[in-house]
């Protein structure tokens, strides 16, 4: 028994579109209120290749909720796929949506020109605790805050300047809930600030300082798996 070989990874976009329009789509008919279609592993020609597909979606879609569950999708060729969110080797079908017909080219049109206009003037970001003291205060890179409460009533006096601060990046009071919450709330919260002027005030800095690096600043330690609203904004920047 011959075994499928696995194709190169990542997966390039045109090929996640490629495989959509080689599988069959059925019409959901138990969902009248939310009409789309689904693809069936069984169904598939390939079931390695559905796998392979399933991690695309999750890997390089966006997160959103839906009816009370957090769902990963993927936007491709005029529709919007998910899939329930089981392990890879539980999922048994891949779901998709029709988008508004001028919804997905106008997004790729902005988003295109948005980060070839950006990528000319973005500073390099990195984020960081402010107990790290020994790169926050090598000069190589520019402290900026972006916590609620400012470190020195806490800390005392710091080994390096702390001259800026980004309050568009900050939690708000009101924002506190459990994790999952708080990060879809913190996430939506910076889309309504939106990119370019967040980018604005990042580049602002970084030109003051001869276009140094910038390291955008909390508390928590990553490595120890503390929770930090820079992991939220720094997957939506990405």
């Amino acid at each position: 028994m011959s075994r499928e070989k696995p194709g190169a990874w990542p997966l390039e976009h045109q090929e996640f579109e490629a495989w959509t329009r080689s599988v069959q789509w059925i019409p959901a008919v138990t969902r009248p209120m939310n009409p789309h279609e689904y693809h069936l592993k069984r169904r598939s020609p390939s079931p390695r290749t559905f796998e392979r597909m399933v991690l695309h979606l999750r890997e390089f879609g966006y997160q959103e909720w839906f009816g009370g569950a957090e769902y990963s999708y993927y936007e491709a060729g005029g529709y919007r796929y998910w899939t329930m969110m089981n392990p890879l080797e539980w999922t048994i079908l891949v779901n998709r949506k029709e988008l508004p017909e001028t919804m997905e080219s106008e997004n790729k049109h902005d988003a295109s020109d948005e980060q070839s206009n950006l990528s000319e003037t973005l500073p390099e970001l990195y984020t960081s605790r402010y107990l790290a003291g020994d790169v926050l205060s090598s000069g190589l890179v520019v402290p900026v805050t972006i916590s609620m409460y400012a470190p020195e009533p806490l800390l005392g006096p710091l080994r390096y300047p702390l001259e800026h601060e980004v309050r568009d990046l900050m939690p708000e009071r009101w924002m506190h809930a459990k994790w999952h919450k708080f990060s879809t709330t913190f996430w939506r919260h910076l889309d309504g600030i939106g990119i370019e002027k967040i980018a604005a005030q990042l580049s602002t800095i970084s030109a003051q300082h001869e276009s140094l690096p910038l390291v955008l600043c909390c508390y928590e330690d990553l490595l120890k798996a503390q929770k930090c609203h820079r992991v939220i904004a720094s997957a939506w920047w990405g």
